[in-house]
């Protein structure tokens, strides 16, 4: 395997698992977000919206950011793994054009 190939591959695997990490932080956020529904809801049906107002618009605040800045990794890392796709495609037809002038020259001798 050629060694630009294989840098590619070990690249490939780094982003894949920072992506799978960002994804399992988008789930928990998920979670998270559901249950301060169940919670923003309990306290409508109290009667006590006021009183739990500023824990509400704190968790709120908090997923808000976390998933805006995991959107962003998430955009950058996909950014990153389409210039190593392009990266290995390009390095596939390097490699098959050299396999194919080496047939020719072999073939014409």
């Amino acid at each position: 395997m050629p060694a630009d190939i294989k840098n590619f591959s070990f690249e490939l695997e780094h982003e894949l698992g920072a992506i799978f990490l960002n994804m399992s932080t988008l789930k928990d956020a998920e979670v998270l977000i559901g249950h301060l529904v169940e919670d923003m809801e309990k306290a409508v049906h109290m009667g006590e919206e006021r009183l739990f107002y500023p824990e509400h618009q704190r968790m709120v605040r908090v997923l808000w950011n976390l998933i805006r800045h995991t959107l962003v990794d998430l955009n950058l890392q996909v950014d990153e793994l389409d210039k190593i796709s392009s990266a290995i495609k390009q390095q596939v037809l390097v490699q098959e054009k050299l396999n194919n002038v080496q047939i020719e020259t072999r073939n014409a001798v």
